[in-house]
């Protein structure tokens, strides 16, 4: 047989079975297509959405409300949303699973038949569903649920959030944030109770309120190293746990008690800021600073988590913007003239301006978007600010002592009274308005 004969019935076989091989593969694409779909992309410690949490908020928000407070607040970038979100005449299509558009979208339908808004349901109210306020109330807050949650956790669990930091000789105190803001909780809650309010705070004591430890995260830590398409090292496994514990966890465990169980009208985050310093090692830097938080600014990434994007969306309907945006505006003035301290911003990136009050920033955070009511985040302060340390030297003392010139009150109370007159003002201008209204 000669080559060239060889060849052609080579070249028949392979004719005659190409219907067959085209049978097989689609066979086998049929099978792929037919597998299990690629786990969600959560945030850490996520959980997987329930989007028929939105049935509710149908047919509750126009579409100019629903774009505007998407594009002025809460996405970084609107062409960031594209992806996930597809605005039409009368709905918003919310894609369910960002890394398998299989799954389908969302129809949120939009309010057509008026150009009011129709009210949403939430747990929280605002000064227009509390009762009246008499006039000349020496209880201007009275009727009002407001949650205090001192940021991180203290005591011994110091090194595990990575809050604090020591500068000085060896007698100079340890600047420990957990446990300065537990200070001011306690501080607030009691004159907020004094002025009205019911008042609950996330944890009493320098000591954890998730259940999970850094041992017992580990396994959930490598998958999620995995699912970012990360190398699971030793390292990584371990700082992801320690993350997931001092940050996820702990969020999370205090906002199930908010939800579930406080259910408050608003919720008080507190916070003491710091500058970085180079190479690791703490040192004194300039200027000392003041900014409020609202939630807002969210990026692409964020977004592309599936309960990220689902937590976003009923912020919008629920319209929280509204409502922090007015008590950060008013609360800012007041905590800035007891504070005297002066601004400090973002560029856009991870934070971003929403207003013209310099001290108040739009920033996803975990606790203000977990906490399913109005947050206020309170980032006064800089730690490692020669006259924060000095102030915090002198601990929680009595009557005036001077710094730099200027006689002051201790830096917890300091920081305490500028909340405490905002949120009088706010809710006293807030009730007598609508008193007088009626």
């Amino acid at each position: 047989m000669s080559l060239q004969t060889f060849r052609f019935l080579v070249l028949g076989a392979i004719l005659r079975l190409l219907p067959v091989l085209s049978l097989l593969t689609g066979g086998f694409s049929s099978l792929r297509a037919a597998g299990p779909p690629p786990p969600p992309n959560l945030a850490r410690l996520g959980s997987l959405p329930d989007w028929s949490l939105l049935d509710p908020y149908q047919a509750t928000m126009t579409r100019e409300e629903f774009v505007y407070l998407l594009r002025h607040c809460y996405a970084r970038k609107p062409e960031e949303a594209d992806p996930f979100l597809r605005i039409e005449t009368d709905r918003v299509l919310l894609l369910k699973q960002s890394n398998h558009p299989e799954a389908g979208w969302y129809d949120l339908r939009f309010k057509t038949d008026s150009p009011l808004p129709a009210k949403a349901p939430h747990y929280w109210r605002g000064p227009l569903d509390l009762a009246d306020l008499p006039p000349n109330s020496t209880r201007p807050l009275e009727g009002l649920r407001i949650a205090i949650d001192p940021g991180h956790i203290g005591g011994k669990w110091v090194t595990w959030d990575d809050r604090h930091f020591k500068l000085g000789g060896p007698d100079t105190l340890e600047v420990r944030e957990g446990e300065m803001t537990l200070i001011v909780a306690k501080i607030l809650r009691h004159d907020l109770t004094l002025l009205g309010a019911e008042v609950f705070l996330t944890r009493e004591t320098n000591n954890p309120v998730t259940k999970e430890r850094i041992e017992t995260l580990q396994e959930e830590a490598k998958a999620y190293v995995i699912r970012r398409g990360q190398i699971p090292s030793a390292w990584l496994i371990a700082s992801t746990a320690k993350a997931m514990f001092a940050i996820s966890s702990e969020i999370r465990a205090r906002g199930d008690l908010i939800n579930e169980t406080i259910r408050p009208d608003l919720a008080l985050c507190l916070h003491f800021d710091a500058s970085p310093w180079p190479g690791g090692r703490p040192v004194f830097r300039s200027p000392n600073h003041l900014h409020l938080i609202v939630n807002g600014c969210y990026s692409a990434s964020e977004m592309a988590e599936d309960d990220t994007r689902l937590e976003m969306i009923l912020r919008i309907l629920q319209r929280l913007y509204y409502e922090e945006l007015r008590l950060a505006d008013t609360v800012s003035k007041t905590l800035q003239k007891e504070t005297r301290l002066p601004n400090i911003g973002y560029d856009g990136t991870s934070g971003m301006s929403v207003n013209d009050n310099e001290y108040v920033w739009a920033r996803n955070l975990l606790a203000n978007r977990v906490f399913f009511c109005p947050v206020l985040f309170f980032e006064p302060f800089c730690m490692n600010h020669r006259e924060t340390h000095a102030r915090v030297q002198e601990g929680p003392y009595e009557g005036l002592r001077e710094f730099n010139g200027i006689y002051r009150k201790n830096l917890y109370q300091e920081y305490a009274d500028g909340v405490t007159a905002g949120l009088v003002r706010y809710y006293r201008e807030q009730r007598q308005h609508t008193v007088s209204k009626k």
